[in-house]
């Protein structure tokens, strides 16, 4: 048989300052992956703006590797390059946040494609 449903409060009284608040970055972050998951991905330059870009590796270094070679950054950069540009396309910025005890570097492309090929490529390395 059907009846009609029964809509109750878990506790006693709602409490608004509970509720879970959500920052405008983290709502534009949540749009943008839904319209990358929405997406071919074929048509990047056309669509501007639709999908991630950006990744972030962390684990890449030791903060005392910057620290006691001076050309560490540079050949990270160089040899992070690279390596991005024969696997999964050219990078278009790429930068060493050498003070990171995490040992983060941010890759900008210039299509989400490369983006998502760059987080299969350096997942778990």
């Amino acid at each position: 048989s059907v009846k009609r449903a029964e809509f109750n409060l878990k506790g006693a009284s709602f409490d608004p300052t509970k509720r879970v608040k959500v920052s405008g970055a983290a709502k534009k972050v949540a749009r943008a992956v839904e319209a990358q998951s929405l997406t071919w991905d074929e048509n990047d330059e056309e669509q501007k703006g639709v999908g991630l870009k950006i990744v972030v590796l962390m684990g890449m270094f030791h903060p005392k590797d910057c620290e006691e070679d001076e050309t560490f950054e540079e050949e990270l950069i160089s040899d992070l390059g690279a390596e991005l540009e024969e696997k999964v396309g050219e990078p278009d910025k790429i930068t060493i946040f050498s003070k990171n005890p995490q040992g983060v570097v941010v890759v900008k492309f210039k299509s989400s494609h490369a983006a998502a090929e760059c987080l299969k490529l350096m997942h778990g390395r």
